[in-house]
């Protein structure tokens, strides 16, 4: 799965325990500010009801007296609508006792409640752990030719849109050249709210991209993080109260493109 989805699809569902292949560990960091900012829209929401499971200093593995505390946790649930995450760097780093002990939350996973672990393998994991979770893995292709495709295989698929409108939305970017103010708008009129979905993964493929080639460009890559999950949030609420609007996504491809234009290396 792309990485800009991971986050969305999580967002859709009503909890569980899930395991998310990566292959560069920067895409971790992508996934905690995105859940961040997606599931949370008060800081002590955050606060409350999102946990990093990690090992206690001067430790390598999770102690089963952190399971425990974890538990109890859910008895005192502080904000009843608020989505809780329990968030894992490295599902090694659970031992057997920690792991024997978690499973038995996570087989009878609370409502509204995500697990999330992180691995670089998933042929590591204890089969009793794995049988519990959705294995997520991240599709990390994301060069120019990918993307390329990715935007060929759209016009294929999408003959009712003319393809000039898909190259007007996309070889700004690469071209990084600015644009006039309307020529995101005039393209999304192109959409109606039975094709915006397209317009917003093809929003989030380009953000992929550059989210990956900025990493070391600590200016763009903070902005395209940030830009990321703005667009995530407004994206879900906008789908859950039907106020989604070609206005909305043409906004957003305008303020992504400007800033690529300016600052992508």
């Amino acid at each position: 799965m792309q990485i800009d989805l991971i986050t969305n699809n999580l967002f859709q569902l009503s909890g569980g325990s899930f395991i998310i292949e990566y292959k560069e560990a920067d895409d971790v960091d992508i996934i905690k500010e995105s859940i961040l900012n997606t599931f949370y829209t008060k800081q002590y929401e955050r606060d409350l009801n999102f946990f990093e499971l990690s090992p206690e200093k001067d430790s390598l593995e999770i102690s089963i007296s952190q399971i425990r505390e974890l538990k109890k946790r859910f008895i005192h649930k502080a904000i009843e609508d608020t989505p809780i995450v329990i968030f894992n760097r490295n599902i090694a780093s659970l031992n057997n006792n920690s792991a024997n002990a978690l499973l038995k939350i996570t087989e009878e996973t609370p409502a509204n409640t995500f697990f999330i672990f992180f691995t670089n393998s998933s042929f590591k994991i204890l089969a009793t752990i794995k049988s519990r979770s959705r294995i997520i893995k991240i599709d990390n292709q994301n060069s120019s030719t990918s993307i390329k495709e990715y935007i060929s295989d759209l016009k294929i698929k999408n003959e009712n849109i003319p393809e000039s409108i898909f190259d007007l939305l996309t070889e700004p970017f690469f071209k990084k050249e600015i644009i006039h103010d309307s020529q995101f708008f005039d393209c999304m009129k192109a959409f109606d709210k039975h094709s915006f979905s397209i317009a917003s993964n093809l929003y989030l493929r380009i953000t992929q991209h550059f989210l990956h080639s900025s990493i070391g460009n600590d200016v763009l890559f903070k902005y395209l993080l940030k830009l990321h999950s703005d667009f995530l949030n407004d994206i879900n609420e906008s789908i859950l109260f039907n106020t989604m609007t070609s206005d909305l996504l043409a906004v957003y491809f305008y303020r992504l493109q400007s800033n690529v234009s300016k600052y992508a290396q």
